[in-house]
């Protein structure tokens, strides 16, 4: 079932189009990342959801209600959405269960009560609701931002950046950590970033932004190794173009040998193209007499960065143990090929 749907939405700033008849769809219980550069229209995709921002045209609706659309505007309040900035945006003079509870004035003191503490051990923060904000780490902090807006039960979560003033060291962590808390609640959440690694790790679908379009939509791994275009191909990482001659049905001619594919390209024989290869997916053998020269190499802790010369052609590759030759061989497991037009 389908928890938010965006129609061929538009909006206007400066008398300029920043989003251009965009569509989307998040399922209930889907984290869904908007993810690109600065100013690629993201955040501002994300404050239209919100109903921070009009629409100059389309229609966003929450499961069957009607959000923004011809002569409706449903206000922020009133569309049962949480939203995480990236600052936090906690009261500094409240206290941390004063925090949680300020959208809670419905209830009565105990029922409260009651409703902050089962929040804060949803956060694992139990015990602290009675320190300010200045006495919290980050990752502490963004912890009760997501409390409060968990504690009034939105139908759908909005993150801005929300790891982007956490420490490195306990980044990846805390985004298991929200990534689980969302999950077990049954709750969607659109998620802006410029970090494929956050993205990555927090989403279960991608959309890839550039200047206020999406350029291509889906899984992580789909995106990664299945780019529609160029842009898609290097902004989710590291790329190798190469000269190619269609040979057959899942085989092209390079500079550096024949490669197979794993299953059918679709390009007729002798066509020529570029072959996409990932700098992990070249696999290094060490050899005196191989065709591939050493350039450069630089320890990386988790994986070596090397850079090889083929004539004129310059690669990169990604290995595990630094190459003790000068030169080297190179394979490429059959994988489903890559292929733009020149």
């Amino acid at each position: 079932m389908s928890c938010l749907q965006i129609e061929k939405v538009s909006c206007r700033y400066n008398g300029h189009n920043v989003l251009d008849q965009l569509s989307l769809s998040v399922a209930d219980n889907e984290i869904i990342c908007l993810l690109g550069a600065s100013g690629c229209g993201k955040t501002t995709l994300l404050k239209a959801i919100a109903g921070l921002l009009p629409l100059a045209q389309g229609e966003i609706r929450l499961g069957e209600h009607l959000l923004d659309g011809p002569g409706v505007s449903v206000p922020p309040e009133a569309r049962n959405i949480g939203m995480i900035f990236q600052d936090y945006a906690l009261f500094p003079h409240l206290t941390v269960a004063e925090n949680i509870g300020f959208g809670l004035g419905r209830q009565t003191r105990s029922e409260r009560r009651q409703t902050v503490e089962e929040s804060l051990q949803l956060v694992n923060l139990q015990g602290l609701g009675e320190r300010y904000p200045h006495q919290l780490s980050g990752g502490q902090q963004q912890r009760v931002a997501i409390a409060r807006a968990l504690v009034c039960k939105p139908r759908l979560m909005l993150l801005d950046e929300p790891f982007s003033n956490i420490d490195t060291q306990v980044r990846m962590k805390l985004i298991l950590e929200i990534r689980a808390l969302l999950k077990g609640q049954g709750i969607g959440a659109v998620f802006v970033s410029h970090s494929k690694e956050e993205a990555f790790a927090f989403a279960d679908r991608l959309a890839l932004f550039r200047a206020g379009h999406i350029e291509q939509v889906g899984e992580p791994g789909q995106l990664y190794r299945h780019p529609q275009n160029r842009f898609v191909a290097e902004f989710l990482g590291g790329v190798n173009y190469l000269a190619a001659e269609v040979v057959d049905t899942d085989s092209v001619q390079t500079a550096i040998g024949l490669i197979r594919g794993n299953e059918p390209h679709g390009l007729a024989r002798g066509v020529q193209c570029q072959l996409m290869l990932r700098p992990q997916q070249l696999q290094l053998i060490g050899d005196d007499q191989g065709p591939l020269t050493l350039m450069e190499q630089q320890f990386l802790g988790h994986h070596c960065r090397v850079q090889l010369a083929c004539g004129e052609l310059t690669l990169e590759a990604s290995i595990n143990e630094p190459l003790t030759h000068a030169r080297a061989r190179v394979q490429v497991e059959p994988h489903a090929l890559v292929l733009f037009d020149l």
